[in-house]
């Protein structure tokens, strides 16, 4: 007779100090009376942790490292014992605008059901750390390495809004070819490295900070379209 397999225990105390401690570290300290915003946006730990961007804005707030005038408010009526349907008419936002900016202790929000480990956040940091030195120094090699750390991140046309994300083709040796697949809902389609480098150079010709306004701004280059999103 064989036994029944037990099933794991689910830890919400443990996920949720998890989260807290690796959205956190990741986001950094935010209060709008006092900082620039120079943090990662919200929608960026979003894309980079699966997670809905509400559950992310709530999840900083929880762990205290996100303040916003709004946030500060709402917290202040809840905590005079506020109903929402009070709080609604003081700050003129709905029920559900208002449970976005309560921490997960203050209401009733059931966990994210995510796994947010060590190699997850190692990744985005990672990413974080070739975007400062593309943006610094812009070496051909700063590029590559960028290009190499975003691969399966979820991009969107330009327009459209459609999703995609793109390869880099690996060779018999086990190293990478300077060749992205780009996979979107339809066939696959290829971008060679060296359109992405020809753009690159075409944006450091424009000087500090270019003013572009849409991809061909950038060269008639095949997949344009596509490179000015990894750009953007």
């Amino acid at each position: 007779m064989s036994r029944k397999k037990k099933k794991p225990n689910y830890n919400s105390e443990k996920k949720m100090e998890e989260l807290l401690r690796i959205l956190s570290e990741d986001y950094g300290m935010y209060d709008d009376r006092v900082d620039e915003f120079h943090n990662p946006s919200l929608n960026t730990l979003a894309k980079e942790y699966g997670l809905n961007v509400i559950k992310v804005r709530i999840i900083l707030i929880t762990a205290g490292v996100y303040s916003t005038e709004v946030s500060r408010l709402i917290y202040e009526l809840n905590s005079q014992g506020l109903s929402m349907s009070e709080i609604a008419v003081q700050t003129g936002l709905s029920k559900a605008s208002i449970n976005s900016y309560l921490p997960y202790h203050e209401y009733a929000y059931k966990l994210p059901e995510v796994s947010v480990d060590a190699d997850r956040s190692k990744l985005y940091r990672t990413r974080k750390s070739c975007v400062n030195h593309l943006q610094t120094e812009m070496p051909e090699r700063s590029l590559w390495n960028a290009i190499t750390a975003f691969q399966d991140y979820p991009f969107h046309t330009v327009g459209k809004n459609l999703p995609f994300i793109y390869k880099l083709k690996v060779g018999s040796d086990g190293t990478y070819n300077k060749e992205l697949i780009i996979n979107r809902r339809k066939a696959p389609k290829t971008l060679a490295w060296s359109s992405v480098r020809l753009a690159f150079n075409n944006v450091k010709k424009m000087g500090e900070i270019p003013i572009v306004k849409c991809a061909k701004d950038i060269g008639d280059i095949r997949g344009i379209s596509y490179i000015y999103m990894l750009f953007f």
